[in-house]
């Protein structure tokens, strides 16, 4: 049984990002360990890739920075070709673990980030799925906790100009529950989470069906996270501290932008669509 299980997906991952992710990830597991929090853990990375050359830098990074860790097994899955973000996470799930963290290849966690998380877990049993405090590599906070989304705060957020945003900010700030997240004190139930970082209960994400095959990329973190909150409670803890490398979807091009629209019409078909 492990304490906690981890599951990585990656697509073409930049060697040295990944590597400085899976550090981090190690100096966290031992840290957690040294605190008798985390015994045994699993890692697995899902290798959604075109060519071998990622299957390489995979198994590299983790050579680098995981065969060495104390009661860390390691698992790689590749050859399904690229399944998408979500099913690629629910290829690598395991029933045999207490936690399971969904993490990004471009997320740097805190040395305590892993400790911190099950302390909370353990204090909060009502609690199935936290999310944490995270920070660009330059230092300015990220929001990762949401309001449900409209089509006109979604399109703000993806397309205006600073200018427009600005006009904008009350709404903006709202949806992403900016004053909340500046507290500084977790807070319960935020509607939807980040999927770069999503810390659960692992019979609560199997529970909750997983991540639905309806979604390549984009909004499936959305779409779990609403029904992660019919079963159990959601939180923003942020004594959980990451860094985030992560870019908007307009800035990624047109192909990013095309998956991003078709994945948030399903998402409104399926939990409805609300315009303003």
């Amino acid at each position: 049984m492990y304490d906690i299980s981890v599951s990585i997906v990656t697509f073409s991952p930049s060697a040295p990002q990944l590597t400085d992710t899976l550090a981090s990830l190690a100096r966290s597991f031992e840290s957690a360990r040294s605190t008798g929090h985390c015994r045994k853990s699993l890692v697995v990375l899902v290798d959604n890739g075109p060519d071998p050359d990622s299957l390489m830098v995979i198994q590299e990074s983790a050579r680098l920075t995981l065969e060495g860790c104390s009661e860390v097994d390691l698992q790689v899955i590749t050859g399904q070709g690229n399944v998408g973000f979500g099913q690629g996470h629910n290829l690598a799930i395991t029933a045999n673990s207490t936690y399971h963290l969904i993490l990004n290849p471009d997320v740097i966690l805190e040395e305590d980030a892993l400790a911190m998380a099950c302390v909370f877990m353990d204090e909060h049993p009502e609690v199935g799925l936290i999310s944490p405090h995270a920070v660009s590599p330059d230092g300015r906070q990220q929001y990762l906790c949401k309001r449900y989304p409209s089509l006109l705060t979604l399109a703000l957020r993806a397309w205006a100009p600073a200018g427009i945003k600005k006009l904008f900010d009350r709404r903006l700030s709202a949806y992403e529950m900016r004053s909340e997240c500046e507290s500084g004190s977790p807070f319960i139930n935020p509607p939807i989470v980040s999927g770069c970082f999503m810390f659960f209960r692992t019979k609560l994400f199997l529970e909750s069906g997983m991540f639905s095959p309806d979604y390549f990329l984009y909004f499936e973190d959305f779409d779990l996270s609403l029904r992660v909150g019919e079963r159990s409670r959601l939180a923003y803890v942020p004594q959980v501290r990451i860094t985030h490398h992560g870019g908007s979807t307009a800035q990624k091009g047109f192909s990013h932008v095309g998956m991003f629209t078709r994945s948030g019409k399903i998402f409104f078909q399926k939990h409805g669509i609300k315009i303003w």
